[in-house]
């Protein structure tokens, strides 16, 4: 099955994100990927609004790690999870999105990803 890409825009940074709706999607993320062929990003959907937490087992790298609301507005972050951590946010949040540190995206809490298929994120 061909994995879909969508354009993020962050901080005047345009990223090349793949998008993980299903359940293993969502499971796999960058787990078992080769650092050299990592995409720019990764955003899970997920089914309803929870307080999903994320684990790096089987990841090579450390990313940045970003909990948004259904409008795209960062509601909680971890900056530089290293392998083999675990995080799990305090509030409940509609999408994750999963960034390399060095793709320089810092994003606050309170700011807004304009990511296409979000309805209010524009």
């Amino acid at each position: 099955m061909a994995k879909e890409y969508q354009e993020v825009k962050i901080n005047a940074v345009t990223l090349h994100a793949r998008v993980c709706a299903r359940w293993y999607e969502r499971m796999l993320g960058y787990m078992f990927v080769p650092p050299r062929e990592k995409p720019d990003a990764i955003v899970f959907v997920l089914p309803k609004k929870s307080r999903a937490g994320v684990h790096m087992c089987f990841v090579w790298f450390p990313l940045d790690v970003y909990w948004l609301d259904e409008n795209g507005v960062v509601i909680e972050r971890r900056l530089f999870l290293r392998p083999y951590r675990f995080a799990k946010p305090k509030v409940a949040a509609r999408y994750i999105l999963e960034v390399p540190p060095e793709k320089h995206v810092r994003l606050s809490v309170g700011e807004r990803c304009l990511i296409p298929f979000l309805r209010n994120s524009r």
